[in-house]
């Protein structure tokens, strides 16, 4: 499809954190790749105003604000926009009838006007959902099929997948919503914080801890153009510095996306989410991070659990890799690793300890060959 101008400055814009000024602000240093842009007396005026709230004035300073979004540097900050017929919300996955119950009573607290969408819904869950009025779409199973399914039951423009048992901040849809003023924009990704409302035990607070330093849906407070391959073009033959919140392998558990643009791929299972916003940005449309629309999760805290994450979350960068040239590479697991694992599931933590490290001793050594 034919290449889009960046989202619209809308009534605010905000400069990228990593932006510096140089030359007593008259020069913007950052981007990336990185780059210096020398700004006029009038365009340091028209910063300064923005960097205190203000919105862009006039068709030059709006096109100033389109380059600097461009260019990375900064981003756009468009008002909430309060959710009309033209957006549903879908609740998919299944996390019990309690969890989904408690996500339902909090969207009907939250968007009362809202009739959600739950799909995959069997038995007790499905009970709960129409006690409160949902929806229920029937679908074989969960994950991308669920997904898949709830686009086709819903006929809006845009539509709002959420995870079953996740609990969304006030303001979550409104804030993402603003971004579809915009019409290059295809997706919004809201960021995911683990739910820390029920107290845990010492066993469930580390493996709850791991596994949000590994990978966990949190991708920062900074918002971002998410470019699975880090800010480097789609086209370029070796893509850029990765960007923290673009890592291909992260789970979506919460994604609003344009309906028309949203072709799915349930073959690919958990990677159909991954995939699609892969595509998306590869045909020049806008897939945006945006932090300030916020979702509770609840944490991963069962070791079985955690290693299943860390198998799905492997197991999507095949078909990523394979499609696009080797650029989604998931987690390697070496030989002294395996090893020290099979130790320790059968009773051997010494030796499983020494396996590891004899592993990391290796590495070390083959690092320091090869530097």
């Amino acid at each position: 499809m034919a290449s889009r101008p960046p989202a619209p400055p809308g009534p605010g814009i905000e400069i990228d954190r990593s932006v510096r000024l140089a030359d007593e602000g008259h020069v913007l240093l950052g981007g990336c790749p990185p780059r210096a842009v020398r700004l006029s007396p009038r365009r340091v005026s028209a910063l300064i105003r923005w960097l205190s709230g203000s919105a862009p004035r006039g068709a030059e300073e709006e096109r100033f604000a389109r380059a600097l979004v461009r260019a990375g540097l900064a981003h756009p900050r468009p008002a909430p926009l309060p959710p009309g017929e033209d957006v549903a919300v879908a609740v998919v996955g299944r996390a019990g009838p309690g969890a989904l119950a408690a996500t339902l009573d909090r969207l009907a607290e939250l968007h009362p006007r809202l009739r959600p969408v739950v799909v995959g819904a069997e038995g007790a869950e499905a009970w709960q959902a129409r006690r409160r009025g949902a929806r229920v779409v029937p679908s074989p199973s969960g994950g991308a099929r669920a997904r898949a399914a709830a686009l086709r039951a819903c006929r809006t423009e845009v539509v709002a997948l959420l995870e079953a048992g996740t609990r969304p901040a006030a303001g979550w849809l409104d804030t993402a919503l603003g971004h579809f003023a915009d019409p290059g924009v295809a997706a919004v990704v809201p960021r995911v914080l683990a739910d820390r409302s029920r107290c845990l035990g010492h066993l469930e607070m580390t493996v709850a801890a791991v596994a949000a330093s590994r990978a966990g849906p949190d991708l920062g407070a900074d918002p971002a153009p998410l470019l699975p391959w880090g800010h480097a073009g789609p086209r370029q033959q070796r893509p850029g510095a990765v960007n923290e919140p673009a890592d291909p392998l992260r789970p979506v558990p919460c994604l609003v996306v344009r309906r028309s643009v949203a072709d799915l791929d349930p073959g690919l299972g958990a990677a159909a989410e991954l995939d699609l916003l892969w595509r998306l940005a590869e045909r020049d449309w806008s897939v945006r991070y945006e932090p300030r629309a916020r979702v509770w999760a609840p944490p991963t805290t069962r070791l079985g659990a955690y290693l299943r994450d860390c198998f799905v979350s492997g197991s999507c960068a095949g078909p990523l890799a394979a499609a696009r040239d080797g650029r989604a590479a998931g987690p390697e697991l070496p030989l002294a690793g395996a090893a020290g694992l099979v130790l320790a599931a059968f009773g051997r933590p010494g030796a499983a300890l020494a396996a590891g490290v004899l592993g990391g001793a290796a590495v070390t050594a083959a690092l320091a060959a090869g530097g």
